[in-house]
């Protein structure tokens, strides 16, 4: 009996591929893949340890908000890493900036072992206007050097430009190609620029 590695299904929109077991580990590792994961754990875990009224009055304080339902609004965005996290909050919850460090040491990582199995989805886009952007679908699984061949002759063809992002929910890798036939690789690496503002 032969295992077959792949099984195509012919559609009327394009060809689908059924997931070898090997395919769907890797699909399962980049869904699982989450930026900061370590970062926003540490971030977290202090954060959770000042619950009480008279902790969180505290907090307020220190990060300088008067309005209680803000600073709740924020601190959920600041835990998580979706915003841009003030020193005073990382003061007031005890964070080390070494600590931090060490963990964003583990999130990059992560990131290489994801971007070792990166597969980009089976779509691009052909960027028309600021706003406006067109689907350009793939023939089935391309490698990477295809992709970049296709998405140039596609921007030379229609003078605009191209991209393609790898195909997990969060960014790992996007590859973007200008009229010009310039290639650009954008990597989404998790790093901490720290600011005055």
């Amino acid at each position: 009996m032969a295992i077959h590695q792949e099984t195509r299904i012919k559609t009327t929109r394009d060809e689908m591929w059924l997931s070898t077991p090997m395919e769907c580990a890797i699909e399962m590792i980049q869904e699982l893949y989450d930026p900061f994961q370590n970062v926003k754990h540490y971030i977290k875990n202090l954060s959770n340890q000042f619950n009480s009224v008279m902790d969180f009055g505290k907090i307020i304080n220190d990060c300088g908000y008067w309005d209680c339902y803000l600073f709740m609004e924020h601190r959920r965005w600041w835990d998580n890493c979706a915003r841009k996290i003030p020193i005073s909050y990382l003061q007031a919850i005890g964070a080390e900036m070494h600590r931090i460090e060490h963990h964003l040491f583990y999130d990059k990582l992560q990131y290489a072992k994801v971007l070792s199995t990166c597969e980009f989805s089976r779509y691009a886009f052909q960027r028309i206007s600021y706003k406006e952007r067109h689907c350009i679908w793939l023939p089935g699984k391309c490698s990477e050097k295809e992709i970049v061949e296709i998405l140039t002759k596609k921007a030379i063809e229609t003078k605009n430009q191209c991209s393609i992002s790898s195909g997990t929910p969060n960014h790992i890798k996007n590859i973007v190609v200008n009229p010009n036939t310039e290639v650009s690789f954008i990597y989404f690496v998790p790093t901490i620029k720290v600011t005055n503002k």
